[in-house]
C-alpha cells in the first residue's frame, strides 16, 4: 500500500497526566471516554510498538480475568471497532494494526513521538557520568518539564499500567532528588523551590516531594513559609490518611523552630503579639501536638488548685460501628462534629481532632454529670449542622486526673436523611 504523507509530520502521543493524540496539530478522538477497551488497546499496541503481542496477552491485558463469555471474540471485535476508529481519524491512509502468525503490532510508517518515551530518554542521558552537572541539570529539567503526572491516570488499576507507572514515578522522583541536588550544591534556590513546587503538585501525596521543599525554604532562611508548608502538609496527610507527622517531619520542625529568631522586645509588646486578635466564641481549637502540650500542662495545674478535669472523644461511625473509610461521607460528617463541638463549649474548653474519625474535648471545671449534659448538646447539634443516615457518633470521658479511670462509652444515632 502507497502512504500519502510528510515525513515530518509525526503522531504526538501524551500518556503522562492523561491520555491525547495528535496528529498535524490535529486531535485524535477514538472515543468520548479515554477508558474504553478499543482506546485502551490503542494504548497498549502503540506503547509495545516494537513488539509482536501474542493473541492471549492481549485478551490479558483488555480482560485481566474478567468473567465474561467469549474474550478471544471481544477482542476480534473491539480490534475491528479500533480499525474502524482509525481509519475516520486524522491520521493518513495506512495498515496500523498488523496480525501475522497470530501475533499482533503497531504498524505505521509515521514518526512517532510519546512523551513517556521522551522523559525517559532525558533520565537515561542524565546518568552519563562524563557530562557536567550544568549539562546533567539541563537535561533534568527537560525531563521534569516533560512529566505532567501519573502514567495513564484513568485506566491506572490495569496491571500493565500500574507496573509502568510504578516505573515511571521511580525515576521522576530521580530526576527532582538529583536535580535538586544540584541545585542545593550551586545555590540556586529559587529553581530549586520551583522544581519542588512542580513536584509536589504532581504527587501531592508523597511525603519525599514536601520534604524537599520544605528543606528548600529552610535554606532559604524562609522560616515563616517553611512552617506553612509543615502545618498544610501535615495536615492533608492527616486528613486523608489519619497519619501523624513522620520523624523526618517532626526533625525539620524541629529544625525550623530553632532558627524561628525573635528580636528582642518589651514584656507589653510580646503580651499583645500573644493575645488573641479576634474575639470568637465557642471552643479553642489547636492540632494534636498543641493539645497534648496543653492537657499535660493543665493537669498539673489542677493538681495544684484541685479544678476537676475530664477528657471526652467522640467517635463517628456507621451503624455497625465500623469506622467511616476516607470520602466525601467522612468528611461531611468531620466538619459536622467540628462545628458542633466548637458551638455548644465554653471559649475556655480546649478541643483537638484527633484521627479522621474521631475528635478529643477537654472539659475543665466541671462534674460528670454535666460532661453527660455537653455531649447530648454536641450531639444535637451534630444532627442539626449536617443531615446524616446511617452515622453513630460515639462518647466516652476519662477524669484527666486520672486516665486510667475510663467512663463507660455513650452512644448516639443519627437517623436523619443524608
Amino acid at each position: 500500500m502507497v502512504v500519502n504523507f510528510l515525513v515530518n509530520k509525526k503522531l504526538i502521543v501524551q500518556m503522562l497526566g492523561g491520555f491525547s493524540a495528535s496528529y498535524d496539530g490535529k486531535p485524535i478522538q477514538l472515543e468520548r471516554s479515554n477508558a474504553t477497551k478499543a482506546t485502551q488497546l490503542f494504548e497498549y499496541l502503540i506503547y509495545n510498538r516494537h513488539k509482536k503481542i501474542p493473541r492471549h496477552d492481549l485478551i490479558n491485558v483488555l480482560y485481566n480475568n474478567n468473567d465474561i463469555d467469549n474474550p478471544a471474540n471481544n477482542l476480534k471485535v473491539n480490534l475491528f471497532r479500533l480499525r474502524k476508529l482509525l481509519s475516520v481519524s486524522p491520521l493518513p491512509e495506512d495498515e496500523y494494526i498488523s496480525l501475522k502468525s497470530r501475533m499482533y503490532s503497531f504498524n505505521c510508517m509515521l514518526p512517532i513521538e510519546i512523551d513517556s518515551e521522551e522523559f525517559e530518554q532525558f533520565v537515561v542521558a542524565a546518568r552519563n557520568k562524563e557530562i557536567s552537572d550544568e549539562e546533567k541539570l539541563v537535561l533534568l529539567q527537560r525531563a521534569i518539564e516533560i512529566y505532567r503526572g501519573q502514567f495513564l491516570p484513568m485506566i491506572a488499576n490495569e496491571p500493565w499500567v500500574v507496573i509502568e507507572s510504578v516505573r515511571l514515578a521511580v525515576l521522576y522522583k530521580e530526576c527532582i532528588s538529583n536535580s535538586c541536588g544540584i541545585l542545593k550544591t550551586s545555590g540556586n534556590y529559587n529553581l530549586m523551590l520551583e522544581i519542588c513546587n512542580r513536584a509536589v503538585h504532581v504527587y501531592p501525596f508523597d511525603e519525599d516531594m514536601h520534604l524537599l521543599r520544605i528543606s528548600c525554604l529552610i535554606d532559604m532562611k524562609r522560616y515563616d513559609d517553611a512552617l506553612a508548608a509543615y502545618s498544610d502538609t501535615t495536615k492533608l496527610f492527616f486528613e486523608e490518611f489519619g497519619v501523624a507527622p513522620s520523624d523526618k517531619m517532626l526533625s525539620l520542625y524541629q529544625q525550623m523552630t530553632n532558627n524561628v529568631k525573635l528580636s528582642s522586645s518589651t514584656i507589653d509588646l510580646i503580651k499583645d503579639a500573644l493575645i488573641e486578635k479576634e474575639k470568637t466564641d465557642g471552643a479553642y481549637y489547636c492540632n494534636y501536638l498543641g493539645f497534648l502540650d496543653s492537657y499535660r500542662f493543665i493537669s498539673r495545674v489542677i493538681e495544684r488548685n484541685g479544678q476537676s478535669l475530664f477528657l471526652s472523644l467522640f467517635t463517628i461511625t456507621d451503624t455497625r460501628r465500623n469506622l467511616l473509610e476516607p470520602g466525601e461521607k467522612l468528611k461531611d460528617a468531620a466538619e459536622a462534629l467540628h462545628e458542633a463541638i466548637c458551638e455548644s463549649l465554653r471559649r475556655g474548653d480546649l478541643y483537638t481532632r484527633y484521627s479522621p474519625n474521631q475528635f478529643l474535648v477537654l472539659l475543665i471545671g466541671i462534674n460528670f454529670e454535666n460532661c453527660a449534659i455537653v455531649a447530648n448538646r454536641i450531639n444535637a447539634k451534630f444532627k442539626d449542622e449536617k443531615k446524616v443516615r446511617g452515622v453513630k457518633l460515639h462518647h466516652s470521658v476519662t477524669s484527666g486526673a486520672d486516665l486510667s479511670s475510663i467512663i463507660p462509652e455513650t452512644t448516639f444515632s443519627n437517623n436523619l436523611l443524608w
